[in-house]
């Protein structure tokens, strides 16, 4: 999954550069740091050589400050504004009515439900797609662009593309019913975004395994079969070892370890598999965490870094070598406050996958009858 490459704005906006591309101002261009279309199209099928695919990411509620469309008076209509012109402001991030029309971080929201807006959205995506031969889009700020949209784009995104190009929509919510309507609606796979903030509550901040059985439980019986990508970091939040002291390495590794063994799409963000370090909202000189988690990849990884890197990689090996990490039936063994303990099944394999979230070796007795 790339992050947006789409021509992005090069004005300073809030005292920072749009250097991590939601700051579309050429929705059919590429952005100029990153190459041109023959080096994309040169990355798919390289990638395609591989068996690997690659994944757009896609910013459509959004332009930029200084979208020639802003001042267009032709296209004054495509923005989310009031009788008076003026755009309107998030005020109550619980009200969805204002998450959808208001402006996010302040950038001109477009009005996706206008007919030219969406005829326009609907273009851009068939070029790339048909440009590019890309395998699918991560759609950004999926909560921030009204439902119907989203119902009538995923259905014609999969018409022009077919059924195995991949959706995954980010929902931004933190509880499983704030997701609920999203969730048969087209997209492949949502972001697992509760998930995320129940692994770190457990395997970065010692919350019981009891209570991560519940969250899951839970979040099981209202959602049903949505399929998740799942996540223990991303770009849009901390590092999961901020925080963390010597032992940050051993609860990331437990973390990425339930990952690979639970149901869902694991999705890593890059240096999280090397434990890339992780900072604070303020962190350098008052650097914000938003640009300190976009730091780049190292250029040679140091012994330590080598070492993780060979342990994730033995847990993707896991997860391909057993069809049951990856597509088997999920139950819950055994639960106490650090242990849990589940079966993947898939066919007549059956795999038991214990997990140990104390800083004490525990000795567990488990029947096989």
């Amino acid at each position: 999954w790339l992050s947006p490459f789409i021509d992005n704005s090069n004005t300073d906006y809030v005292d920072w550069w749009a250097y991590h591309g939601y700051h579309p101002i050429d929705f059919y261009e590429v952005d100029e740091h990153f190459g041109t279309l023959e080096d994309l199209k040169e990355l798919v099928n390289t990638a395609h050589a591989l068996d690997m695919k690659i994944i757009f990411d896609m910013p459509f509620n959004q332009t930029a400050a200084d979208h020639p469309w802003v001042n267009d008076p032709d296209k004054q209509s495509w923005f989310h504004r009031d009788q008076k012109g003026k755009p309107y402001e998030i005020t109550d991030w619980e009200n969805q009515g204002q998450i959808e029309i208001g402006e996010l971080h302040g950038l001109p929201d477009l009005a996706q439900e206008h007919p030219d807006v969406e005829a326009f959205l609907y273009d851009v995506s068939r070029y790339w797609i048909e440009e590019t031969g890309v395998d699918g889009f991560r759609l950004d700020a999926v909560k921030h662009v009204p439902l119907k949209f989203w119902k009538t784009y995923t259905e014609e995104i999969h018409k022009i593309a077919g059924s195995d190009f991949i959706l995954l929509g980010e929902v931004f919510w933190g509880k499983a019913h704030q997701l609920k309507p999203y969730a048969n609606i087209g997209f492949d796979y949502l972001f697992d975004i509760p998930g995320y903030y129940a692994i770190r509550n457990t395997f970065n901040k010692g919350a019981a395994m009891n209570v991560f059985s519940d969250f899951y439980r839970d979040n099981a019986s209202t959602l049903g079969e949505t399929k998740f990508a799942t996540l223990i970091d991303n770009h849009d939040v901390s590092r999961f070892n901020l925080g963390l002291g010597e032992n940050a390495w051993a609860k990331q590794r437990l973390a990425l370890g339930w990952l690979m063994t639970s149901p869902g799409l694991p999705v890593i963000y890059s240096g999280t598999e090397i434990g890339m370090k992780g900072y604070p909202v303020k962190g350098v000189d008052g650097e914000p965490q938003d640009f300190l988690n976009r730091l780049p990849y190292p250029l040679e990884l140091d012994p330590e870094q080598k070492s993780r890197s060979a342990e994730f990689a033995e847990l993707t090996k896991l997860r391909q070598k057993h069809p049951s990490l990856a597509h088997g039936s999920f139950k819950e063994f055994y639960k106490d406050w650090s242990v849990y303990v589940y079966i993947r099944s898939w066919g007549d394999e059956q795999l038991l996958v214990c997990l140990n979230n104390a800083s004490t070796d525990e000795f567990l007795s488990i029947p096989t009858e």
